[in-house]
């Protein structure tokens, strides 16, 4: 039987929309599982029924977290957050990782990762992260078209999936980790020294990168072996 992943949805705020980009699912078939998208829930007991349902989970990007998470005041330069996808990813972030659930984070996903375990986020990285580097290309360049580079560290998990020490990433974003709690090893990082993937040092796999790699994997190895390392963990719950 292919791995189930219970896929996070997308939200629209004004008219609370729920949605996904089909390059989220296409990835984890490609990779050889099957997603399902998950609902909105706001009950912590449905919420807890979601957290063993499925083999494994993918927090996709979206919405800016609330720094009120982490313990700050809202800079304004900090866009529009989704209180209702805070409190969901918080709460099954922290209960999957209690039951050792595989979890890859994209873009969001891995900021979300970091804040429930207790790390802390740039909000505004051209306000607060001077560099020369380029991390949003919307209007640039089209999603499936990379970057920037990214320094994959040796010794990690994504280093051995990817088998490379240097790939280029695609990059749309405004925020990013800061600090990182001491159960996360950084995996990966830009050209700037910002923060580009985590991986839980003792969990089986929970892990997250700041790209996209559902727009990339079609052409590019690496972003592909994401998908695959995911669905792998999955299929061995």
């Amino acid at each position: 039987m292919k791995p189930r992943i219970g896929v996070l949805p997308l939200f629209n705020q004004g008219d609370e929309n729920l949605w996904i980009n089909h390059y989220y699912f296409d990835g984890i078939v490609a990779a050889g599982g099957i997603p399902y998208l998950l609902p909105l829930l706001d009950d912590e007991s449905e919420l807890e029924l979601l957290c063993h349902q499925f083999d494994g989970y993918l927090f996709t990007g979206g919405q800016d977290v609330d720094p009120a998470l982490y313990g700050e005041e809202k800079l304004p330069e900090c866009s529009y957050q989704a209180p209702r996808r805070d409190s969901q990813e918080l709460f099954m972030l922290k209960r999957l990782l209690e039951l050792d659930k595989p979890c890859l984070g994209i873009c969001r996903g891995v900021q979300m990762m970091n804040v429930a375990c207790g790390g802390t986020m740039y909000q505004d990285l051209p306000t607060q992260f001077g560099t020369a580097v380029d991390h949003a290309q919307m209007g640039k360049a089209e999603f499936t078209e990379p970057f920037h580079s990214v320094s994959i560290v040796p010794g990690t998990v994504l280093h051995s999936i990817i088998g490379e020490s240097s790939v280029m990433v695609n990059s749309m974003h405004h925020q990013a980790v800061k600090d990182i709690p001491d159960c996360f090893t950084v995996s990966a990082k830009s050209e700037d020294g910002l923060v580009e993937a985590l991986e839980h040092k003792t969990a089986k796999c929970f892990f997250g990168v700041q790209w996209h790699p559902e727009f990339l994997w079609s052409q590019h190895n690496h972003a592909k072996a994401i998908f695959g390392l995911l669905i792998d963990a999955a299929g061995n719950c």
